[in-house]
């Protein structure tokens, strides 16, 4: 395989576009990293974020040009440590500080990452996502594990796994990183964790988190209930009727629902139904958990709150065992979309029933 010289990428809506130009003799193995930290989950959505981590002047926006009317801005959790994103269509791009530049590695072009395809989506050039994501670079904030869900992550553990246990949760909440969007979920009696638990490899979903792999759970509509101020939920919408919800003030990946009514009032979501029959293949997913005849959403479970993901903190920051249901919400016996876009030694190894695209079309790959 060829060392990479250069790649390039940028956001969902295509507003927001960057090139990379790697330094020679560039160590792809030690600048590789894969992140769960809360802040990453919280702002992508995905469980796990795959970044590569570059000198800054090796970094380039290349458009839009450096005006005040630029969908591009940063979110500063602390000062001067730059969370990028598109203000259009909240893409998670990259995080800045200390001279360097960590690169989103679902934000780089699918041509770079996958490979080049031929009409019907045969990979026929391999990629350089394994060496942008190398499967023995380093993985960060390994105490935020969620048992055999990230588990199947490989590299250099900086800190150690935590246990779960198996209590069933009655109800979760979220939101966004800088707390402007709120929501909170209530599990159905019966409700079935594996069967609507996603994974998605979908070229969308990596635009918009900046993750390799999505973690998304769904729910009926009646099940989950959002708080936001209507200037600061951002709707971007391929197509009419199939929504993904940002924050347009920190740029966190949300939610994606379907409206079969092609309502574009995304405020009050628990009162809009509709039937999944009527989803289109425009948007990464189709019929990918048991239909809800009111309509459903699938929320992003990176922005699910750490003590509901992770789990509770006790003494020293340890978890208390049995506090987080990131093992179930991100089940690792759940469905894996999109597989012909995996990343060989990364996104393989997940566990789980793979499919071609999506699972409706019935080309299921393998199940391990």
């Amino acid at each position: 395989m060829s060392t990479p010289t250069k790649i390039t990428g940028g956001c969902l809506c295509k507003a927001v576009r960057y090139e990379v130009n790697f330094p020679e003799d560039h160590d792809f193995k030690a600048n590789s990293v894969a992140c769960f930290c809360s802040l990453c989950r919280k702002q992508s959505g995905a469980v796990v974020v795959h970044v590569h981590i570059l000198p800054r002047s090796s970094f380039t926006w290349t458009s839009p040009s450096a005006t005040p009317a630029a969908p591009l801005a940063n979110y500063q959790v602390i000062k001067d440590n730059l969370r990028w994103f598109c203000t259009a269509c909240g893409s998670y791009l990259a995080w800045e500080g200390n001279g360097i530049i960590e690169v989103t590695a679902g934000s780089v072009d699918e041509e770079f990452l996958v490979g080049k395809k031929d009409g019907e989506g045969t990979v026929i050039e391999k990629g350089v996502g394994e060496q942008f994501c190398h499967p023995e670079g380093a993985v960060t904030w390994v105490n935020n594990s969620l048992g055999p869900v990230t588990e199947g992550i490989k590299g250099t553990r900086w800190k150690f796994s935590v246990d779960h246990g198996e209590k069933l949760p009655v109800k979760a909440a979220g939101g966004c990183l800088c707390g402007a969007i709120r929501y909170s979920v209530v599990f159905p009696p019966g409700h079935d964790f594996a069967m609507n638990s996603t994974k998605c490899l979908c070229t969308a979903c990596r635009k918009q988190s900046g993750a390799l792999m999505l973690h998304l759970h769904t729910l009926p509509l009646s099940s989950f209930s959002c708080v936001a101020p209507a200037s600061e939920l951002g709707d971007y919408s391929r197509s009419p009727g199939y929504h993904r919800l940002f924050c347009k003030r920190c740029g966190s990946f949300i939610a994606w629902r379907q409206d079969p009514r092609l309502c574009g009032d995304v405020h009050g979501l628990a009162d809009i139904g509709g039937s999944r029959a009527t989803r289109q293949a425009l948007d990464g997913t189709i019929d990918c958990a048991p239909a809800y005849e009111e309509g459903e959403v699938e929320i992003c479970v990176g922005t699910l709150d750490e003590e509901f993901l992770v789990g509770r903190r006790g003494p020293g920051g340890k978890v208390v065992p049995g506090t987080g249901f990131g093992h179930l919400l991100g089940h690792p016996e759940g469905r894996i979309l999109w597989a012909e876009n995996d990343i060989s030694g990364v996104t393989d190894r997940l566990t789980g029933v793979r499919y071609q695209n999506n699972c409706s079309n019935g080309l299921k790959i393998k199940e391990h």
